[in-house]
């Protein structure tokens, strides 16, 4: 969830399949916009730093990057940068103290860190793949904090344009832009809103968001066609009373898929088209989505 929005999502005035018809007949992104978020305005707001907590939990977490990674010790405030190779796996556990961090593509190089722990991939388009406890890929900077005893927490933190690349994928179905694609704009556009909601609310230590809603897919996650549409709407924001709002769509069943990203093979998933499973028929998912939301608050039996 979103942990420091100051009040509930504002929930649009369309439904997505809404927008899907209003992009179909036509219709300019900002006047759907309009008709979605009444009494909102478009302004465009420079990008924002977001911290999203990955994994909780984690008893060793394992980075490498397929570019160079820069490694520093966030705990000393002079400590140096290290370079880290391009597939170097970079392994971090716990000790009572401190973080163990060795490099395990290059035995014997051992190093102990007060932590947090940084590994940074820069504007690398590979991003930082962390193997454990997710085999996924991440763009920006990837921080390891101490949690519970010698157990760990991974936060991912990267701009609010980038964050969103891995968001609007799990919000609309990338293959509308194939012939619809201002109904990814302003799905780009309500969901670059709630980011920055969720940031000018919180804390200064507080998390911006998990990875579980909304649903954050990091680089693994990205489509081109939802790309295409974050590009194509550079920073605008709905803005009520001179601030972004959190904005959503209500769900309606059955009116979209959720897409995610086949665990374990990020470097094949990244980047590449939706495909159709054969057999599959035509509704199926989304119908299932929709039975599966008539059980919800029912007790797990």
């Amino acid at each position: 969830m979103l942990l420091a929005a100051a009040s509930s999502p504002a929930l649009a005035a369309l439904t997505r399949n809404d927008v899907l018809a209003k992009a179909k007949a036509g219709e300019d992104p900002k006047a759907i916009i309009a008709a979605a978020f009444p009494g909102g305005t478009l302004q465009q707001i420079a990008p924002k730093p977001i911290k999203v907590l990955i994994a909780d939990q984690a008893p060793r977490v394992i980075l490498s990057g397929q570019t160079p990674l820069i490694l520093r010790d966030g705990g000393r405030r002079r400590a140096p940068n290290i370079t880290v190779p391009a597939g170097h796996r970079i392994r971090i556990v716990r000790t009572k103290r401190a973080f163990r961090v060795d490099d395990l593509d290059k035995p014997g190089r051992v190093r102990m860190m007060v932590g947090p722990v940084r590994l940074d991939s820069g504007a690398a388009d590979t991003g930082i793949r962390m193997a454990e406890p997710l085999d996924r890929r991440f763009r920006g900077t990837m921080r390891v904090y101490a949690s519970d005893g010698r157990r760990m927490m991974v936060v991912n933190e990267l701009s609010t344009e980038n964050y969103i690349r891995g968001v609007l994928p799990g919000n609309m179905p990338p293959e509308w832009g194939n012939a619809t694609p201002n109904a990814l704009v302003v799905g780009a556009v309500a969901a670059r809103s709630s980011a920055l909601t969720a940031r000018a609310t919180s804390t200064k230590a507080a998390f911006h968001a998990t990875s579980d809603d909304p649903l954050y897919l990091g680089l693994d996650g990205e489509r081109g066609q939802t790309n295409m549409a974050i590009d194509g709407s550079p920073r605008w924001t709905v803005v009520m009373a001179k601030q972004p709002f959190e904005a959503s769509f209500p769900v309606v069943g059955g009116d979209f898929t959720i897409f995610t990203p086949d665990p374990g093979k990020p470097d094949q998933v990244a980047s590449a088209p939706a495909t159709t499973v054969r057999g599959a028929k035509a509704g199926a998912t989304g119908a299932a989505v929709a039975l599966a939301l008539t059980f919800q608050g029912t007790r797990y039996v």
